[in-house]
């Protein structure tokens, strides 16, 4: 990508190519706010010939004297799609690609690329940072068991809270943060005329003594057998839960343009 960069009366000319920093070329670039297509005659000099299939752009900040750069582009590098921008997010970061669909039930209507973060490496400001540099929607995707295509549910700019979800969605189950807190509520079910009150009050006894739970773990059990319980981190970046599938993703959608628009 040939360019010339003038600043304070200062030109000087280069290109952006495949040793260049993606993060770096892109950090300057949208450092400037305002961006027109050119033509030939409006061009600094600095092209050289091997730009004749391109066209020419400049970005530059508002007011006089203002830095600016003029970009010599392929059209056949444009990132004019979801799918594109996609597969170039997915691979910078070594994600799944995957698709949304507007249908409620799954079906294909108004399909556009995404981007799933299922792999608990980064943090929520992390994946908002990334959002911010790719011009992408951090977004909550949904899908049964089956669907080959996720649904958006919206903007998400937290992670998800399982235990919280499974609170509002099954009233039989009940979850713990610690094993002090586990204890004391199998004691209190020992004390239902019922109960298995010495097989309550051992297992009340042995979990007390564990090592705390980390600070991101929470214990569940059902209520039909509170002697059963599930281990699980708590805020995550995806999860399924009675065949429903939840993923934090970046939602790709684009207008056909030039990619820093």
């Amino acid at each position: 990508m040939p360019y010339v960069f003038r600043r304070n009366g200062h030109i000087e000319c280069g290109s952006f190519d495949c040793n260049d920093s993606n993060d770096t070329v892109r950090d300057l670039l949208l450092t400037l706010a305002d961006c027109e297509e050119l033509d030939e005659d409006e061009l600094m000099e600095g092209f050289g010939s091997d730009t004749n299939d391109c066209e020419f752009w400049q970005l530059s900040n508002y007011g006089e004297g203002a830095a600016c750069i003029q970009l010599a582009i392929n059209p056949d590098n444009y990132v004019t799609s979801s799918y594109k921008l996609r597969d170039m997010i997915a691979d910078d970061l070594d994600l799944e690609s995957a698709e949304i669909t507007d249908g409620m039930n799954g079906y294909p209507s108004h399909l556009r690329g995404c981007v799933l973060i299922n792999d608990g490496k980064r943090t929520i400001d992390e994946l908002k940072a990334i959002s911010e540099r790719y011009g992408v929607e951090l977004v909550s995707l949904s899908k049964k068991a089956g669907w080959q295509l996720w649904h958006c549910e919206g903007w998400k700019w937290e992670m998800y809270d399982v235990a919280e979800y499974m609170d509002q969605n099954d009233d039989n189950l009940c979850y713990f943060t610690s094993w002090k807190e586990y204890a004391e509520a199998l004691r209190e079910w020992a004390e239902d005329a019922d109960a298995d009150t010495e097989a309550l009050t051992e297992l009340a006894d042995e979990v007390e003594q564990r090592e705390p739970m980390g600070s991101n773990e929470f214990a569940w059990v059902n209520t039909y057998d509170v002697t059963r319980y599930t281990l699980e981190d708590r805020m995550v970046d995806h999860f399924c839960y009675d065949s429903n599938y939840y993923t934090l993703a970046f939602d790709c959608m684009v207008e056909a343009t030039a990619w820093w628009k």
